[in-house]
């Protein structure tokens, strides 16, 4: 993970992002789809990019900038565990939820509403 740089925030295959309802990260609004997730790390700021799936078991690397739909800023901070792995989850809020990515002592998240 390079700062300034994408990274496909996983191994492999592209991970993605599979939702049957409309989402919106910040100014950034998805219809029901398949997005593939990536990140852009910072040292004060991430930024999660999202974009089109080109064909299933689409591999990760390298970053497609001419898939990429848009981008949103991520808050950072230090992970309260460490992880030894990237792990992605989704935290449930009165405002609708939170995409969190852990690795290492980092620990990036945006806020994002269904519907």
């Amino acid at each position: 993970m390079e700062a300034g740089k994408p990274w496909r925030t996983g191994a492999d295959e592209a991970t993605i992002l599979k939702t049957d309802k409309p989402l919106k990260f910040g100014t950034l609004s998805l219809e029901p789809g398949t997005y593939t997730l990536n990140t852009q790390p910072g040292d004060k700021q991430w930024q999660l990019l999202v974009g089109k799936l080109a064909k299933p078991g689409q591999w990760g690397i390298p970053y497609n900038e001419s898939l990429e739909i848009g981008r949103a800023p991520m808050a950072v901070q230090t992970a309260k565990t460490p992880a030894e792995q990237v792990t992605i989850s989704i935290d449930d809020t009165p405002k609708g939820a939170t995409l969190r990515v852990e690795w290492g002592t980092r620990s990036a998240s945006i806020p994002f509403t269904v519907g």
